[in-house]
């Protein structure tokens, strides 16, 4: 269930309609989002042949609002998935304002991999985390939408998905 601050920060990011000022009121509201440690990535990085940023050792694990994500977007995917419209259209405005969070991608990425969620919300949010990549993965991307996922987020996310591809389940594995 989502607090009465975190409805109020919701409604608040539904009303805005100027998207300049959209994201700056965002930023505002999500104070939480973090920025990547550049320095700290550099220092455990180097360059591929084709000049790209791999890491030589993982990331810790910093992400501390994972934990208070998962159970929200829980919560969202079963609405999203239920027969009555109302429910879906609040669960498609609430999966909005999540989108803006650090560590969206990630908490799709864990519930996609999953063994112990039920087959329709794997496959809800295999499809999530595509259009996730599609429009936040990089800024230069034709269908960009702000904000770019995080450095540290981008990590965890390709460490992750090698595990989708030992699915038994050819509808997850291949979503």
């Amino acid at each position: 269930m989502f607090s009465s601050n975190d409805l109020i920060i919701f409604a608040r990011l539904t009303q805005l309609t100027s998207a300049a000022a959209g994201e700056e009121e965002r930023a505002r509201l999500l104070r939480y989002r973090k920025k990547p440690d550049l320095q700290s990535v550099r220092s455990r990085s180097a360059l591929n042949s084709r000049g790209r940023l791999i890491l030589s050792d993982p990331p810790p694990r910093t992400m501390s609002g994972l934990d208070e994500l998962r159970p929200a977007l829980d919560e969202v995917l079963a609405k999203l998935l239920a027969p009555d419209p109302g429910q879906r259209s609040l669960a498609e405005q609430q999966l909005k304002a999540l989108q803006v969070t650090e560590e969206y991608g990630v908490a799709l990425t864990e519930v996609t991999l999953s063994a112990q969620q039920p087959l329709p919300v794997r496959q809800m949010t295999a499809l999530l985390l595509r259009q996730y990549v599609n429009s936040h993965w990089c800024s230069a991307a034709d269908k960009f939408v702000p904000p770019e996922v995080t450095q540290e987020a981008k990590v965890a996310i390709r460490r992750m998905l090698p595990e989708g591809l030992k699915e038994s389940i050819s509808k997850v594995r291949w979503s």
